[in-house]
């Protein structure tokens, strides 16, 4: 089994930029680390920048080894049931504590 499948694997910036892209025909990117596929991944920086763009929240972040651009999803989906609610309401709270100068960690999946 893979142990980065199951948890966030904590990375600078600058190892953004060093990971590995696998893109097969017909099938989506994987992206290695070292020889290990990596899903999920955790940053610590400070938000230099935020924008509200319809359903979607954009900010960056900077580690002080470059900067990360992050994407919030906050599309209300409440309409599909109450655990969609609460997944709208927590993606809200969340939006509304990401502050410029502010220090952030980020947690979230690779597209």
């Amino acid at each position: 089994m893979n142990v980065f499948r199951a948890v966030h694997v904590k990375l600078l910036a600058r190892d953004f930029l060093s990971l590995t892209v696998h893109n097969p025909p017909n099938y989506v990117p994987t992206f290695f680390r070292r020889g290990m596929q990596v899903w999920r991944v955790e940053t610590v920086g400070v938000v230099v920048s935020k924008e509200r763009i319809g359903d979607y929240l954009r900010f960056v972040v900077d580690d002080g080894t470059r900067c990360i651009h992050c994407i919030l999803d906050i599309t209300d989906r409440s309409d599909l049931g109450l655990a969609a609610e609460v997944e709208t309401e927590i993606a809200l709270r969340e939006a509304a504590t990401v502050e410029l100068g502010k220090l952030a960690r980020v947690r979230g999946m690779i597209p």
